[in-house]
């Protein structure tokens, strides 16, 4: 006996079984679609709201997994400005959005420092075992970032650490360049420092979950900004590594 004909057996109307048979198939497909996108992403994309729209108008708002992705997608849509943004000054936005996502200029002792909104989420923190360069203890572990946060888009540059920590320890001057030379005590430091700055934000660095959840930005390969897999000659146009460092 086919599904239809299951169907039919409780409805007695073939028509009305095929509708029925057909909304379930939806159903199936948006939420696996959700499933393995939205709860992965930190970038807004509009197929996303199209089918949480579609789906809700199926089954409701109702159950807890819709709105813990209803949340996301407002996350996704429009975080709210902080207290702490830096105000808009010309044509530098002190709040706003580009292609990358959501960001806010944190003022720091004279200078500012952009930080970027990284929504809730889940991913698969680790490498396959077939991903070149992996090491044996980075076996893939569904994690969930239960609430967003706010995190520096780059590494903390020379002229915001001169600015707040009034020194430089770096080898490699440059006030664009990040600061190097310093403890995971002198980090502390810094953070306990920016908090204390008048802000009111609360700064710590960011647990291994997170820093790999924000560098990943929804993507499953090696390289947010690269689909392909591991090529070491790729990978020294991004970062710094042992071939491509003085």
């Amino acid at each position: 006996m086919s599904n239809v004909d299951a169907l039919v057996d409780l409805v007695g109307d073939f028509t009305q079984a095929k509708k029925w048979k057909g909304k379930i198939t939806q159903v199936g497909e948006l939420t696996k679609r959700l499933t393995e996108n939205l709860d992965r992403t930190c970038l807004m994309d509009v197929t996303l709201t199209q089918d949480y729209a579609a789906l809700a108008g199926l089954i409701g708002e109702t159950q807890p997994q819709m709105q813990r992705w209803k949340h996301h997608l407002l996350e996704l849509v429009a975080p709210t400005r902080p207290a702490w943004a830096a105000a808009d000054l010309a044509e530098i936005a002190g709040f706003g959005a580009d292609r990358h996502g959501h960001f806010a200029l944190l003022p720091v002792a004279g200078t500012t420092m952009r930080l970027r909104w990284i929504p809730a989420g889940r991913f698969l923190m680790g490498s396959p075992l077939s991903e070149q360069g992996r090491d044996s203890d980075e076996s893939p572990v569904e994690v969930t970032i239960t609430q967003g946060f706010w995190m520096a888009e780059t590494e903390t540059t020379q002229r915001q650490w001169q600015a707040l920590m009034s020194s430089n320890p770096s080898d490699w001057l440059g006030e664009d360049h990040p600061v190097e030379r310093v403890s995971h005590d002198d980090a502390l430091a810094f953070c306990a420092r920016l908090a204390a700055s008048g802000s009111g934000l609360r700064v710590r660095l960011p647990n291994e979950a997170e820093w790999e959840y924000a560098c990943r930005a929804g993507s499953q390969k090696p390289f947010s900004s690269f689909q392909g897999d591991l090529d070491l000659a790729y990978a020294a146009t991004v970062g710094w590594m042992n071939s491509s460092s003085d």
